[in-house]
């Protein structure tokens, strides 16, 4: 990836990964795809670990404006559209793991 393909992927990551309150996700119309205010989180820091094999890190600010009422993270989605970034492949369902600590 050249440097101006990073820093637009970078950007893009920081704007199409969502935390949202569980209870909330069957109610995001995908037309217009923002949770009620209070109960998601959309910005994110995107980081690059690794250029060579695409590994990013992004941090989400708990306490910035956006917020989820009542946070705990067993109650809480981490939502991403791969098919902005990957529109010629179908991906299955799959979880991510998040260590404690």
């Amino acid at each position: 990836m050249s440097k101006h393909q990073l820093d637009l992927f970078e950007n893009n990551l920081k704007y199409e990964l969502l935390l949202v309150d569980k209870e909330y996700i069957g109610g995001i119309d995908p037309e217009n795809p923002v949770p009620p205010k209070n109960h998601s989180i959309r910005m994110n820091k995107v980081k690059t670990i690794d250029k060579k094999t695409a590994h990013f890190q992004s941090t989400f600010d708990l306490n910035g404006e956006e917020k989820i009422m009542n946070f705990k993270l067993e109650n809480t989605i981490l939502q991403f559209d791969f098919s902005r970034f990957i529109p010629a492949k179908e991906l299955q369902p799959f979880t991510v793991d998040l260590p404690k600590g």
